[in-house]
């Protein structure tokens, strides 16, 4: 093999030249030299990064920061061409070369820069605003950054760490720096809100005796465990509590006086305690799930209502904490999540998970014994309050009394001689249920790929890319998985997209609606919505000619007509009404629109139930839809107007896909593309079989009940002979195919075709030609067309009905006898009250 001759250990950013040696392009006439260029992986396999092939005896390389520390290999090809033809007849690797790249700068934190970017005074916040740390660094690429927030108690410029010491927030933000020589994380101040006011109000300059109208906060950057900077300009949070007096600390009550309570009304107090002079906050109550006062202990495993009742706080947004109550030591946080008034009694459902109960057990640091129950505190019970917060007031619950599942024992962690001290936070598990927490980055990943994948002609065309549309202005920085993800799961938590089914719904939705997330803004021009073309522009704020291209769908719900920008507007604070570009150019706007639509964005009359359209389509009318709607009151410049609303989340409760997407499209546009991305964001959830929540969110109208049967069947094969589905029943492994009648839906007696799509009742059929089968029929479907479940092979065997099987092929279902016996005794074992089928299609 030929020799390489050139600096293994290149510094980054020089150039370097690396050639062949002499004996080896001696008498070479004929011959060229291709050079190639490849990374080491972690899995230790080399990866192509050539780009372009370089070509002579002599070539230049120059690494960057992207290559630093690691093995790169250089490899030469030797080209022989024909001498007359010039063709290629021969390509051969004649030698490589290892090289690993260095530093050429001495490691360091050049500046560390707190600020806050949503504000027009960048050094000014309030308890509501997330705030930006970034270190600049030389020679640190790809390295971590720890971050740690201070209250600042130092008299003038500077920070004394001496003075500050008991000011250190307990939370450790991390970053890597990236190949610009930047790490950047951002601080949500409200998820430690209550910690964070306790430091600053706690210890205070020296000489003052109150720490006034601001907290002022500087942050500190590390690396190899010391500090090596820190940010020079104070943010000045506004501090709730200016002229609050610390009330005294209570005295713990004696474990022997415990009785198991309802709801008591001594919270455990603190400086937020304050009472409300402006009487803007009424009382902050816990109901159970009907909105009605307690009888009995609730217990985890349940969901509750929080009722927040307001006078003059329309529009203010809020901080909702639910806490724990420990009699001793410290209160355990629950939950903590930024939401806004849109009326005066205000309903936030709360799910009592087990996950919940456990953090109120161990603490949100389960490696310190001192954090949760102490050991002279009951485990049959939790006590729990809310808390809400705004910049100018507080208000607690009264506490609620809560039964365990089962008391969480207590482990000690283990111990190592370099003791690394924990953060006091509740990481998502990947695995575990996708309810009440953040998705993982491996697991959205796998939720974008998965539906990619579904797809093959959607992957072909542009793999797994976002925002990938000519007429997409999303920056390319924002163009990415994990972007993404972060602002899902952010407006999971704003919007109160907490379970299973409302994340997946709401992801099916806004995938459908954002053309598989290749764009966030219409392909059509708009002029469609402009006054003249469109009967609904008027009513619907498009007055004027160019309306209709400004205010067409932008975002990931594709938000349209002006009244529409006008009210987001109004609830944001964004001017997306000068700026109407930025709800589809702006990945933060594109997203949250979203949220806000599917919370209350679409625009009913004001009123207590929404039952659907005077003239529904078959596919909404069959699922006879009742639900509660909520009025909102926004601003039209200084006039006052209200509209009625429905949150789709509850909707997604009832699994009811086909009401969602009239709600959000207003007609059947990819209704089918729509059921099949539930179906399919199911099988990646693995809902129902791994969701928590399942069984303890509140049924809606037409639902089964948690212990009912429901047999979910989807029909995917269809011929002009038979339809052939796929079919499962809930919390059983029972499952297999269904043959039909062949399409399409009818609901006329005698014509040989499939019922339509839909939910059915189930009941017990007895007859002289079926003896035993079990009956559907609904609203559209009557009892006396006698559509049954029995047993059946062929096309020839349906006569309207569904004929259940374990196997199957072509117009033909093997193994029914068998598969009838399995459903029908799961049937008996769990009754037939409220037992349903609920028809869906997803054809392949």
């Amino acid at each position: 093999m030929a020799n390489i001759i050139g600096n293994q250990n290149p510094k980054i950013g020089e150039t370097n030249y690396y050639t062949l040696n002499s004996l080896t392009t001696l008498l070479s006439y004929g011959v060229e030299y291709e050079w190639y260029l490849y990374k080491k992986q972690k899995n230790n396999s080399w990866k192509d990064i050539t780009s372009p092939v370089k070509k002579g005896n002599k070539v230049p390389y120059t690494f960057f920061e992207i290559c630093l520390n690691i093995e790169m290999k250089i490899e030469v090809y030797e080209i022989r061409n024909d001498i007359l033809s010039k063709k290629q007849i021969s390509k051969k690797k004649i030698g490589d070369y290892i090289v690993i790249p260095t530093n050429n700068k001495t490691p360091k934190i050049n500046k560390v820069v707190l600020l806050n970017r949503s504000a027009k005074d960048i050094n000014k916040a309030s308890y509501q605003d997330t705030l930006t740390i970034q270190a600049h660094c030389v020679g640190l690429f790809n390295q971590e950054i720890d971050f740690s927030l201070w209250e600042d108690d130092a008299k003038g410029n500077g920070h004394n760490t001496n003075v500050n010491k008991n000011n250190k927030a307990p939370r450790t933000y991390k970053s890597t720096v990236n190949k610009n020589g930047i790490a950047e994380v951002k601080i949500s101040l409200a998820t430690d809100e209550r910690i964070l006011r306790q430091i600053a109000n706690k210890y205070m300059m020296q000489g003052d005796t109150s720490e006034g109208a601001n907290h002022e906060y500087y942050v500190t950057a590390s690396y190899n465990g010391s500090i090596k900077g820190a940010s020079q300009v104070n943010v000045n949070v506004q501090n709730p509590d200016a002229g609050n007096k610390s009330p005294a600390k209570p005295k713990a009550p004696s474990p022997d006086s415990y009785k198991k309570p309802l709801p008591n009304k001594n919270p455990n107090p603190s400086q937020n305690d304050k009472p409300d002079k402006s009487g803007k906050i009424i009382d902050v109550k816990f109901k159970n799930k009907f909105g009605k006062a307690f009888t009995t202990t609730p217990k985890f495993g349940e969901t509750i209502i929080i009722e927040i009742n307001t006078v003059n706080c329309i529009g203010k947004r809020y901080n909702l904490h639910v806490w724990e109550h420990d009699t001793f030591g410290k209160n355990d946080l629950l939950y903590s999540g930024n939401h806004k008034i849109s009326k005066d009694s205000q309903l936030v459902s709360y799910v009592l998970t087990k996950e919940r109960q456990q953090i109120g057990e161990i603490g949100n640091d389960k490696n310190n014994r001192d954090s949760g129950e102490y050991t002279g505190e009951f485990t049959d019970h939790q006590e729990i309050f809310a808390e809400i917060v705004f910049a100018d007031l507080t208000e607690k619950s009264e506490t609620l009394t809560v039964e365990v599942l089962e008391a969480y024992k207590y482990q000690e962690p283990a111990k190592s001689p370099a003791q690394v001290k924990q953060v006091a936070t509740q990481k998502p598990k990947e695995g575990e249920c996708f309810c009440n927490r953040d998705l993982t980055s491996k697991e959205f990943e796998k939720i974008i790929h998965g539906l990619r994948d579904n797809e093959p002609s959607v992957k072909k065309e542009i793999g797994y890319s976002l925002f990938s549309a000519s007429n997409c202005k999303i920056k390319e920085e924002d163009k990415t998985i994990e972007k993404l993800r972060l602002e899902f799961n952010s407006l999971f938590t704003k919007y109160n997209i907490n379970t299973c089914l409302r994340k997946l719904h709401f992801i099916a939705q806004i995938y459908h609606e954002s053309d598989r997330l290749k764009t966030a803004k219409e392909y059509a021009d708009g002029i469609k919505y402009d006054p003249g073309k469109h009967k609904d522009a008027i009513s619907s704020g498009n007055t004027e000619k160019g309306d209709g291209e400004k205010f067409k769908g932008r975002g990931l719900m594709q938000l349209t007509w002006k009244t529409n920008y006008s009210i987001y507007k109004d609830f944001s604070g964004i001017d997306v009404i000068t700026n109407y570009q930025s709800v589809s150019d702006n990945l933060h706007n594109a997203c949250d629109s979203a949220g806000w639509y599917w919370k209350q964005g679409k625009i009913l009359g004001v009123g207590k139930r929404w039952k659907g359209p005077a003239d529904p389509p078959l596919y909404v009318k069959i699922l006879s839809p009742d639900y509660p709607k909520t009025t909102i009151s926004w601003k039209d410049g200084n006039v006052k107007k209200q509209y009625g609303t429905i949150d789709l989340g509850i909707i997604a409760d009832d699994d009811k896909v086909d009401l969602i997407s009239y709600l959000v499209n207003g007609g059947s546009n990819g209704l089918n593309e729509r059921r099949n991305y539930v179906n399919y964001l199911k099988i990646i959830f693995e809902y129902p079989q791994k969701c928590v929540n399942k069984n303890t969110i509140t049924p809606q109208t037409n639902e089964p009940s948690s212990n009912a049967v429901t047999i979910r069947l989807v029909r995917k094969w269809q011929t002009n002979k038979s339809t052939i589905g796929e079919f499962t029943i809930d919390n059983t492994i029972i499952k297999g195919y269904i043959l039909e009648e062949k399409g399409p839906d009818t609901t006329i007696s005698g014509n040989e075709q499939r019922v339509p799509i839909g939910t059915y009742n189930l009941e017990w059929h007895s007859g002289s030609k079926i003896k035993k089968g079990l009956k559907l029929f609904n609203d559209v479907v009557s009892k006396d067309r006698a559509i049954l479940i029995h047993s059946g092979n062929s096309a020839d065997d349906t006569e309207g009905c569904l004929l259940p099987g374990s196997t199957k092929s072509a117009d033909f279902v093997g193994g029914s006898k068998d598969k009838l016996k399995e459903i029908f005794a799961h049937v008996e074992k769990v009754g037939i009250d409220n037992a349903k089928i609920i028809i869906t299609q997803a054809y392949e």
